[in-house]
């Protein structure tokens, strides 16, 4: 039986650490992905406090913090800088 490879093992096919989580969600892949996207800063409870922690040794050290726009996208928000990669349609 051959499972194709997940976008991480291809580009990260030896890793020291595993961890698992799974949610079943009764909608198709392309339609979850879709939501996940639109989630905004806002939506997420406790995104805004614990940024605000994290934001304190800056605060005190008088260096500029990043602040999350409330009402941007989370995705938009915390991948700035990242490069993507790979993304597969439908996974």
């Amino acid at each position: 039986m051959n499972a194709q490879r997940s976008l991480l093992e291809e580009v990260l096919p030896r890793f020291d650490a595993n961890e698992v989580h799974d949610v079943w969600v009764t909608a198709p892949p392309h339609v979850v992905f879709a939501a996940v996207r639109q989630v905004t800063v806002q939506e997420v409870r406790l995104l805004r406090p614990l940024e605000a922690l994290r934001a304190l040794p800056g605060l005190f050290a008088r260096r500029s913090v990043f602040w999350p726009n409330p009402s941007a996208p989370v995705l938009d928000q915390f991948t700035t800088g990242v490069v993507p990669l790979g993304e597969r349609a439908g996974t």
